[in-house]
């Protein structure tokens, strides 16, 4: 049912319409089992370490990372085996230089598992040993099982003019290499300065 937009009250026959057609929208999305929810993500603490920097003023750090990836693998064990878990971006909020993480966890309602062998996962716990050359093979191979003809897969590279425009625009005694790289809160630094 179409409700005319209406620069006067609703009347009472209109109003009964809307909150029939939400009761209809409501008895779909229990019967496909569909559940809102409204606000935010679900905020922790460290309890090792309540004063942190990544616990009241800043967003990301690695130790709140890792603690994280620790508890999703925790959660995903104990309540739902079998589960496929994605470790994705999430939201970039402006001024940030950095896109935050984002940590999914998908299963099947019916308990079959969508992914069985976790050591074949990208976590945290350890580096990974995957090549550019096996980035190619994948990627070749991907293309093959979605019918794709693969002269379609490109190699994609930074744009090194515009990070030789970047370095150019440095103070002159910033030293790049001086910073510890392999902080990410220093690359965040590094990113910012312009």
């Amino acid at each position: 049912m179409k409700i005319p937009a209406s620069p006067q009250p609703y009347t009472d026959a209109q109003w009964q319409a809307i909150i029939d057609l939400g009761h209809r929208v409501d008895d779909d999305l229990v019967s496909g089992d569909v559940r809102l929810t409204t606000g935010g993500e679900p905020t922790f603490v460290s309890i090792d370490d309540m004063e942190g920097a990544e616990w009241n003023i800043t967003a990301l750090s690695p130790k709140k990372r890792a603690l994280a990836g620790n508890c999703f693998q925790r959660l995903q064990k104990r309540f739902s085996p079998g589960a496929l878990l994605h470790f994705g971006q999430g939201k970039w909020y402006p001024g940030e230089p950095l896109p935050r993480w984002a940590l999914g966890c998908y299963w099947r309602t019916d308990g079959k598992p969508l992914w069985k062998d976790l050591g074949l996962l990208a976590t945290d716990d350890a580096a990974g040993k995957s090549t550019t050359a096996d980035a190619l093979k994948f990627i070749n191979h991907l293309a093959h099982e979605l019918d794709l003809d693969e002269r379609y897969v490109i190699p994609a590279f930074e744009d090194v003019t515009q990070i030789i425009d970047q370095e150019q625009r440095w103070p002159e005694n910033f030293d790049v290499h001086a910073m510890k790289l392999k902080d990410s809160d220093e690359r965040k630094r590094l990113c910012r300065v312009d």
